[in-house]
């Protein structure tokens, strides 16, 4: 799911099974997940932020990211990602690391 403009999650969803990416950001756009996530199963990174794109994943925590083609949590170039809640939040058998 590529994302080019700003938007806030703010209820629970899943994305998973996707033939590429879980979730990019990119293009100076920002992304604020508010409310628990699933990212499982892509065939290629589950979190991926470039060109000065930012994912904050934020507030209530219980975050998923789990089982993807790619490493878990990917910055490239000018790329953010901020984890900040007060559940955990599990980044787990993901190719490539974390």
């Amino acid at each position: 799911m590529l994302i080019k403009s700003d938007l806030n999650l703010g209820i629970s969803c899943a994305i998973r099974n996707n033939g590429s990416n879980g979730l990019v950001v990119g293009d100076s756009s920002v992304v604020v997940v508010m409310a628990p996530i699933q990212i499982l199963n892509n065939n290629g990174p589950g979190v991926n932020a470039y060109s000065s794109g930012y994912i904050k994943f934020q507030t209530t925590g219980g975050h998923i990211i789990e089982g993807n083609a790619g490493p878990g949590v990917l910055a490239g170039p000018d790329g953010h990602v901020l984890i900040q809640s007060d559940s955990p939040t599990v980044i787990r058998n993901n190719a490539g690391g974390s």
